[in-house]
């Protein structure tokens, strides 16, 4: 099921070019090589890189199942058997938690794609395509691999003050900054 629907989602204009996961010839690897390049190009250029890693804790589980299934209709064009599968796959699952001889109540799980999943990758991946386009909409550069996302934008000398007083607002604060001493 996943190569046929890799196969499938990848010939989509929705399925993004700077996302890593879930495509032949890409890997952790090859998205630090092309963020480092990205990076070092800016050098040759006397240019820095602000560099923000966004952490999306627990992304997995808070995907909402309707908005996924309905993504997958209209942007991926995923119908019929093969989108029904799917919410199939999702709906109805249940969780508890056992440690040594106790263990809680079942609860119902309404959002989340199961952890450990060969799907729950790449169905994370197709929920959260449109934010490359509102990555891309600010003209701010970014690559992803499954969760990990890392938006960059290169600065002069002379800007680099009134960039980063353009994130303040946004309370995200640089990992690391590549540049100036």
């Amino acid at each position: 099921m996943l190569t046929r629907l890799v196969q499938h989602v990848s010939l989509s204009p929705n399925f993004d070019v700077c996302q890593s996961a879930y495509k032949r010839r890409h890997s952790t690897e090859t998205a630090l090589l092309k963020l480092t390049d990205d990076i070092f190009a800016r050098f040759a250029d006397h240019r820095s890189t602000i560099l923000v890693a966004l952490d999306q804790s627990t992304a997995f589980d808070c995907i909402d199942h309707t908005t996924l299934i309905r993504r997958l209709n209209h942007s991926f064009g995923v119908t019929g058997t093969t989108l029904n599968w799917i919410n199939s796959y999702l709906e109805s699952r249940s969780t508890f938690v056992r440690w040594k001889q106790a263990s809680s109540s079942v609860q119902p799980l309404e959002t989340g794609v199961p952890q450990g999943s060969a799907l729950g990758p790449l169905l994370f991946c197709l929920y959260i395509a449109p934010l490359s386009r509102v990555i891309r909409a600010h003209g701010i550069n970014y690559h992803q691999y499954a969760d990990d996302t890392q938006i960059y934008i290169a600065v002069s000398k002379s800007d680099f003050q009134v960039k980063l007083t353009q994130l303040e607002p946004c309370t995200v604060q640089p990992v690391f900054m590549l540049g100036f001493k």
